[in-house]
């Protein structure tokens, strides 16, 4: 495969030792901020909801759709390259999916683990590929306004993330005219932060949307470290949930 231009290099080194990518200490802790900001964000509302035990939980689980944008550094023009390989750092368009989860709520809030899939387009200069986000997370909310059909929350969750790219590496095959793509595989963590809103149609039943916007990177690529490449963005889903028994005060 001829590149159609000499795209940008991202700053790689090599460890003599394992040759994996690196990631240097100054990296490692600037990435430590959103990750204590979140959990910031995670510790005061906890304080304040927990002075005030006036719910019975119950279980629920949730279906619906799941749509996000990728953007920061994956900008479709820059690369790392390792031995006989090159992988891409494609753009991403935004993508649509689904969502699962399971979790447990009461009057003051909820907290819930979840999954949730997407297919994307992408490119990488004038190379046309695939990708699937796979997104594993736990999410928490606080409910603002309590027993009322329509209730407001603020939601927070933290998640690992996945981005499968089809044909997103060239190997150089040596002794051969040919090159031959790969598939690659992006993998990092991220913090969503954002308000909702809930519809309880019944004392089952509830419709749930909420938009938020999302602090990510990818950390890993093929099961190495690399220098951090960001994909913020912003997420929305809107879902059905089905309790597992009534809610006392709804």
């Amino acid at each position: 495969m001829r590149l159609p231009v000499s795209p940008a290099k991202r700053r790689m080194a090599r460890n003599d030792e394992d040759s994996n990518f690196l990631n240097t200490p100054a990296q490692r802790r600037t990435r430590l901020i959103p990750l204590a900001l979140w959990l910031g964000l995670l510790v005061i509302p906890a304080i304040l909801s927990a002075a005030q035990p006036d719910s019975v939980g119950r279980a629920y689980i949730a279906i619906g759709s799941m749509a996000q944008t990728v953007g920061g550094d994956m900008d479709g023009a820059t690369y790392f390259e390792d031995s006989y390989r090159l992988y891409m750092v494609p753009k991403v368009s935004s993508g649509l999916g689904l969502k699962v989860a399971l979790g447990a709520r009461d009057l003051r809030g909820s907290i819930e683990a979840y999954y949730g899939t997407a297919a994307h387009d992408a490119g990488w200069l004038s190379i046309p590929l695939s990708a699937r986000r796979h997104e594993v997370g736990v999410s928490w909310r606080i409910n603002a306004v309590r027993r009322s059909s329509l209730q407001y929350f603020l939601m927070t969750s933290f998640f690992l993330q996945f981005l499968l790219v089809s044909d997103g590496v060239i190997v150089d095959v040596p002794y051969s005219l040919d090159d031959r793509p790969e598939d690659e595989k992006f993998s990092g963590w991220g913090v969503k932060l954002g308000p909702g809103l809930r519809y309880n149609l019944s004392p089952l039943f509830a419709l749930r949307g909420e938009a938020s916007y999302v602090i990510a990177e990818f950390s890993s690529l093929a099961g190495r470290d690399i220098e951090g490449v960001g994909s913020n963005g912003f997420s929305w889903s809107v879902g059905l949930l089905y309790a597992f028994e009534r809610l006392k005060g709804n």
